[in-house]
């Protein structure tokens, strides 16, 4: 009786072993920008799928919008540049492909635009940031921080973030009002940054735009 149950015990570790592994991608996956619709969320337009002639070997692309996160010190170190729109994660690396005419993009004007970050999990926060590429930008480069201005900040200045378990909790479904440069128009990236306070991540999305 005791070798039965330590053997259905064992096995219940297991099971939750392999959860636990399984859905770590998950786990740490909280939040994405779906209006306008980031780059990975719009993943089915941009080609990312199952059907005949679809890419189907990164599937994180098409199932966990929200899982952009990386180091925040690896963004304001530079070390993310030419692998902004992945965070540097190598199972999200086909969204750093960038050219003018690879990426769907979402028509806005310029003046005030609403930004919606859906949270899949809230956490405390230091601040949302928007950087934008700058008009001239070479639109077939890698995108680079150096590409861009920055356009909004909503929290505190960075780098001064609130003290940990302090910063502020914002709504499942975050809108948030941006203000698109009078002088930028045609194809841009919009560069939507939400960093946490809790953990010392962030979470980053790459957002095609057709400014009008």
């Amino acid at each position: 009786m005791k070798k039965k149950s330590l053997t259905l015990c064992l096995l219940a570790l297991g099971v939750t072993g392999l959860t636990m592994f399984s859905g770590g991608n998950e786990a740490s996956a909280h939040g994405y920008v779906n209006q306008p619709a980031s780059r990975v969320v719009n993943a089915k337009a941009n080609g990312f799928g199952w059907g005949p002639g679809e890419i189907s070997s990164h599937p994180e692309i098409i199932s966990t919008p929200q899982g952009v996160e990386a180091p925040t010190a690896d963004l304001d170190s530079g070390k993310l540049n030419g692998k902004l729109a992945s965070a540097g994660l190598d199972v999200y690396s086909p969204l750093n492909e960038q050219t003018s005419s690879r990426w769907v993009k979402n028509t806005i004007s310029t003046g005030e635009n609403n930004f919606n970050w859906h949270h899949t999990a809230v956490h405390k926060t230091n601040r949302y940031r928007y950087y934008m590429t700058k008009q001239g930008w070479n639109q077939n480069e890698p995108l680079t921080l150096k590409n861009m201005d920055l356009i909004k900040v909503i929290g505190q200045p960075i780098g001064e973030d609130f003290p940990k378990g302090e910063g502020f909790t914002p709504a499942v479904d975050e809108m948030q009002q941006v203000n698109i440069p009078t002088d930028r128009s045609g194809y841009h990236v919009v560069y939507a940054v939400w960093d946490i306070n809790d953990t010392i991540n962030s979470f980053f999305q790459a957002i095609d735009v057709n400014v009008k």
